[in-house]
């Protein structure tokens, strides 16, 4: 019997589809203007008029992140980097993202993400979990296994 995984092994496998977003699906850009508009004290009707969606659309972005009083965004320098995956350190309030590019931290009060730490591949991470009992960031990678770090001190 004949298998693909032979020919496929023999030239590194077979990579991932390269991701893109549809276009129903807001970028950072529109969620910077929602957060600015909800600042300012615009109504959603007129903040969805500045991008052709419908005011529906806001409503449930600004619903599904806590509501108007509490929307924020947190994405700071991260453009329009995928981000697959997030996991957040109650004990010591550090938010972790999963990228494609490998693991990213936003510390407590900081106003730039970094790169989590050494020792992780730049590849995509697709799960992200912590254990702060143990001071433990665990990352899932596509292909090249498991990884873990120790984070806080």
């Amino acid at each position: 019997m004949w298998s693909a995984a032979v020919p496929v092994a023999g030239h590194g496998g077979i990579p991932p589809p390269v991701r893109r977003r549809s276009a129903r699906v807001l970028s950072t850009a529109d969620r910077e203007d929602i957060s600015r508009g909800l600042a300012a004290q615009v109504p959603y009707r007129v903040i969805a008029e500045r991008f052709g969606r419908a005011p529906s659309t806001i409503s449930r972005e600004v619903a599904r992140h806590g509501g108007g009083a509490t929307y924020t965004l947190l994405d700071y320098d991260l453009g329009d980097l995928p981000i697959n995956a997030i996991a957040w350190d109650h004990l010591r309030g550090d938010l972790y993202a999963a990228t494609d590019f490998g693991p990213l931290v936003l510390r407590r009060g900081a106003a730039a993400w970094a790169v989590a730490g050494a020792g992780f591949p730049e590849v995509v991470m697709v799960d992200l979990e912590i254990a702060p009992d143990r001071g433990v960031l665990v990352a899932a990678t596509h292909g090249l296994g498991i990884f873990s770090l120790r984070i806080g001190s």
